[in-house]
């Protein structure tokens, strides 16, 4: 497929998210539980992040549509650029974790029927 758009929404989706963990490993530094009032901080923190996300909603429902197996890797090694967890094992699963995704995406697009664009019949003159 012709890759039509680009990634950039999906980027700011995943660095949303990448930064959403990388809260919730600070929080978890001190080994204890997050308390109510730093999770209540952490979802309003959020709530900028997520009205972005639903303000590029057509953007990323069309970056989506598009989403080539190139532009899966390009993001897959951008994942893997931006997210830094203090656990290295742990960052490692997920970013295989994040491939893992996208690998069954591309499975399951596969499946998908292309269209089949019928060319008119001609019919002959006499």
């Amino acid at each position: 497929m012709a890759e039509i758009v680009g990634t950039e929404a999906i980027k700011v989706v995943v660095k949303i998210l990448i930064d959403l963990g990388e809260s919730i490993q600070e929080k978890f530094a001190d080994g204890e539980k997050i308390k109510v009032l730093e999770a209540i901080l952490l979802a309003v923190g959020i709530i900028p992040d997520v009205y972005s996300i639903v303000r590029r909603g057509a953007e990323l429902k069309e970056e989506w549509r598009d989403f080539s197996d190139a532009e899966k890797l390009e993001v897959a090694a951008y994942v893997a650029e931006e997210l830094n967890l203090e656990k290295d094992e742990i960052e490692e699963k997920v970013e295989k974790g994040f491939e893992l995704l996208m690998a069954i995406d591309s499975f399951l697009r596969s499946f998908k029927k292309e269209e089949v664009v019928e060319e008119p019949v001609e019919e002959p003159t006499e």
